[in-house]
């Protein structure tokens, strides 16, 4: 089996992630697309999402969902915004099949961290095992090269 990234940025710091671990890792990458783009400043974009949430007015994917019987692990990536994951990859993750899949996410933030995020995907991939998740945040991180070799050790031992 081989890996498989699916993804979204919308500033490239996720993007960036992602095809380093699509090269790292010799996996296929996908980007997650909203059914309409955010368009604005970052605090803008962040309104919009609080106003969608208490509206609870939910946006969707428009990224054709893949067939995963050919991949594992399969590495997730999303940027948090209010302390979740957006609601599109939400949407594009629980219309995939995880069964029996390993899911590897990787989150990107500025402050708030991965916790909220990481209860929403095990939600969302249902019959998945959630590993190692790699957490890129402004004031704290991971050390890249330590992840992708312990990551690398796990995908080894499948």
């Amino acid at each position: 089996m081989k890996p498989i990234i699916l993804y979204y940025s919308r500033t490239g710091h996720t993007e960036k992630l992602a095809q380093l671990i699509a090269s790292d890792m010799h996996g296929e990458i996908i980007r997650i697309t909203p059914e309409k783009e955010y368009r604005g400043s970052s605090r803008r974009i962040l309104s919009r999402v609080m106003r969608d949430r208490m509206r609870k007015k939910h946006r969707r994917s428009v990224t054709p969902v893949p067939d995963l019987r050919e991949f594992d692990p399969v590495f997730v990536g999303f940027p948090v915004w209010m302390k979740d994951m957006p609601d599109f990859v939400a949407d594009f993750l629980s219309r995939c099949d995880f069964r029996g899949k390993t899911v590897i996410p990787f989150v990107t933030f500025w402050i708030s961290g991965a916790r909220g995020p990481l209860k929403t995907l095990e939600r969302v991939c249902g019959g998945a095992k959630i590993e190692k998740p790699f957490e890129d945040g402004t004031f704290r991180g991971m050390d890249y090269r330590k992840w992708r070799h312990a990551v690398r050790m796990m995908i080894w031992n499948m």
